[in-house]
């Protein structure tokens, strides 16, 4: 099993280191463009989520983002510091209304849910842990 691990800031100027770390480890583990393109876009609207939502009243002040890759499987781990949300228990967005009439927001944890197989949540003391599951299997040629 092989994983990495990358601390960022509670800072949106992080989500182009984010994108290099998901980048490599994709190219590392022989994964498939698709694959790493989406698992980034997951990781980017959860890492903007925690960043923007999470880090009310200066809470935030580091992001844990951790890969890790088994035969079948593609983790990712992300753990801040913020304030305690669960994005399991969010409500899914009403796709069929107009956009006049949509809300703002809920559509990334929307994205989230949809790019990958399984998102749970933990709160463990004052720290916020999401599991993302990606099945994967690595690219032919």
């Amino acid at each position: 099993m092989a994983e990495r691990h990358i601390i960022l800031s509670g800072d949106l100027t992080q989500l182009e280191k984010l994108s290099r770390f998901v980048d490599s480890f994709g190219r590392e583990h022989d994964l498939p463009t698709p694959l790493i393109f989406e698992l980034n876009l997951a990781l980017d609207e959860l890492v903007t989520n925690i960043i923007t939502h999470g880090s009310r009243g200066g809470d935030l002040s580091w992001i844990s983002v951790s890969l890790c890759r088994t035969e079948e499987e593609l983790l990712a781990v992300v753990e801040d510091d913020g304030q305690a949300f669960d994005p399991c228990q969010a409500e899914a967005p009403d796709l069929l209304c107009s956009l006049e009439e949509r809300c703002i927001g809920g559509l990334g944890i929307h994205l989230v849910r949809n790019l990958t197989d399984a998102m749970c949540y933990e709160r463990i003391g004052d720290r916020n842990r999401i599991t993302l599951v990606k099945k994967a299997k690595p690219s032919c040629g």
